[in-house]
């Protein structure tokens, strides 16, 4: 259905709002890993990596308070983030990305886009691409993407623009690859997923720390690719960010940040702590 179609559905529901308790995530957990991240960027083993951390509230998510959260994102949401979410069973995942990974308009064509540096949206555009941190924390995400698919075909580097969005803005760069064959929809997530603007540069030296984020800090679908391969018409699958999860009696909201050599404690923190808000403020929790 469209998104005309899905509104009329979910206002034949009833509809409960909700507003939870949060509880915060460590700041002195989220300082041991900063410091550790930028040991081991100083040494040389990594570049960029993204810790992620949560807030946690207690609550069911019933069918009401779940229209209710519908409705408010389908209300508020901006034409720049792409809405998505699942559930069953009483638990599910709900969010608004400003991140694509790719769309796929034929089996030989691929949009995507290096999403990566953040900065309040009080920044103006012109201070934002000047700054050479974000510039620096963006480009490695340009590299790994061209590295990843450059051998696939023609690539074509749009030029880097400021992603406006309410609280924060991001710095975007529109890439397209002109395939010389066909790439399946798997194949493709396979090869993109995860781009240093959620995980870590480089791949190859960094996917171990990657993979050990989840033994101390469940993130459950928080990151992942999530989308439709369509057999015919455009298929999309964006990055699973921007969002809440919950299960029986509770609900978690991740968010992370890229750590770079450059980067400053305080900022991230800030950082992260706007990413949250832009999240509640979108769902109304």
């Amino acid at each position: 259905m469209d998104r005309r179609e899905f509104e009329t559905a979910v206002g034949r529901h009833k509809r409960e709002i909700k507003v939870f308790e949060w509880w915060p995530p460590s700041m002195a957990e989220f300082r041991e890993t900063f410091d550790s991240l930028l040991t081991r960027i100083n040494d040389g083993e990594l570049t960029k990596a993204v810790p992620v951390v949560f807030e946690t509230a207690e609550g069911v998510v019933s069918s009401a308070i779940l229209a209710g959260l519908l409705s408010n994102v389908l209300s508020h949401s901006p034409q720049n983030l792409c809405l998505y979410g699942c559930w069953s069973n009483g638990s599910g995942v709900l969010g608004a990305t400003p991140e694509r990974l790719f769309t796929q308009p034929s089996a030989n064509r691929v949009h995507t886009m290096a999403l990566g540096g953040t900065s309040p949206a009080c920044i103006s555009d012109d201070e934002f691409l000047s700054d050479q941190k974000s510039r620096k924390e963006h480009q490695l995400v340009i590299d790994d993407i061209v590295a990843v698919l450059g051998c696939m075909g023609e690539l074509t580097v749009g030029p880097t623009t400021v992603l406006r969005l309410a609280l924060l803005s991001h710095l975007q760069t529109l890439i397209e690859l002109k395939s010389g064959r066909p790439i399946g929809y798997e194949e493709l997530v396979k090869m993109l997923h995860p781009t240093p603007a959620l995980g870590v540069a480089p791949r190859s030296a960094g996917f171990g720390w990657l993979l050990g984020q989840n033994e101390n800090n469940d993130r459950q679908r928080f990151g992942a690719p999530f989308g439709v391969a369509h057999k015919q018409g455009e298929s999309i699958c964006v990055v699973a960010i921007r969002n809440i999860q919950w299960d029986q009696d509770r609900v978690v909201l991740g968010a992370g940040c890229g750590i770079i050599k450059e980067s400053v404690y305080e900022n991230e923190w800030h950082e992260l702590a706007l990413k949250r808000l832009s999240v509640k403020r979108l769902l109304h929790i």
